[in-house]
């Protein structure tokens, strides 16, 4: 039995954001989500639901402090010891785009050299490629 709740790609757009009529032109939202929106970067790190029909996803990491940091995503439980990393300078931003994301739990992790941990980040889910 698994602890996550899994939703749509579908139902989380639908949710976000609604369809706007000007002048009979409908303007339709982009099918994706900023699940995570400028989250302050700290030691317990964070995670999000990736829905079960969105396959991609894309990490921005802004690192504020005077040190390489490395990103660690893990993959839900079942998924096996699958994991994306990437690194990220220091007073600087990276993104990292996975376009065959699996649904479920995402749990991501931040270290430094010093463990000095400082910077923001965002996830965007998707039903397309980003």
């Amino acid at each position: 039995a698994s602890d996550v709740t899994t939703v749509k790609c579908e139902e989380v757009v639908n949710s976000s954001s609604e369809t706007d009529e000007i002048e009979n032109f409908e303007i339709v939202p982009f099918a994706n989500y900023l699940i995570i929106n400028n989250e302050a970067i700290h030691e317990s790190g964070t995670s999000w639901d990736q829905p079960s029909d969105c396959h991609v996803y894309r990490v921005w990491v802004q690192n504020t402090t005077a040190e390489k940091m490395k990103v660690t995503i893990r993959y839900p439980k079942g998924w096996g010891t699958d994991t994306h990393t990437m690194s990220v300078g220091a007073h600087s931003g990276q993104s990292l785009v996975i376009n065959n994301a699996k649904s479920g739990r995402h749990v991501m992790s931040f270290s430094t050299a010093s463990g000095h941990l400082s910077g923001s980040v965002s996830v965007r889910v998707s039903d397309e490629n980003l």
